[in-house]
């Protein structure tokens, strides 16, 4: 019997209550089966995280997609991004970047920082689908 890989969490952190709603559509437009959490701003993301690496220290969860709005109240995609950066609990995890612009100084700073990813809102199901699930 082959064992089964456990799907990441995918946490989509965005101010905007129908940009993460569009997110999520498009998730499962895709067919993932990921469970999927919300966060409203950087603090709950890195909240939800901290919780996370606490209550699942063998990484049994993790590592998780980060889908992050560039910019929100109560730190931003790039504050998240440096912050799990620095954690060892998130060393395996992906994260995404997402933003209304396509501006190549965002791009830069994103990829500078380790973001695995860059979108321009909105990303495509086959886009999201691909950086979700590849190893």
């Amino acid at each position: 019997m082959t064992p089964t890989r456990s799907l990441p969490v995918v946490l989509i952190a965005d101010d905007d209550p129908e940009d993460r709603s569009a997110v999520e559509r498009e998730l499962v437009r895709a067919g993932l089966k990921n469970l999927n959490v919300s966060a409203s701003d950087g603090d709950e993301a890195i909240d939800f995280l901290e919780d996370m690496a606490a209550h699942f220290p063998t990484n049994e969860r993790s590592p998780c997609v980060l889908l992050l709005d560039v910019k929100m109240p109560g730190g931003g995609g790039f504050e998240v991004l440096k912050w799990v950066r620095t954690q060892s609990a998130f060393k395996r995890t992906k994260v995404a970047l997402m933003s209304n612009s396509d501006e190549p100084r965002l791009r830069q700073r994103a990829a500078a920082l380790g973001a695995d990813a860059y979108f321009v809102k909105f990303p495509r199901g086959d886009e999201l689908a691909k950086f979700v699930s590849a190893d």
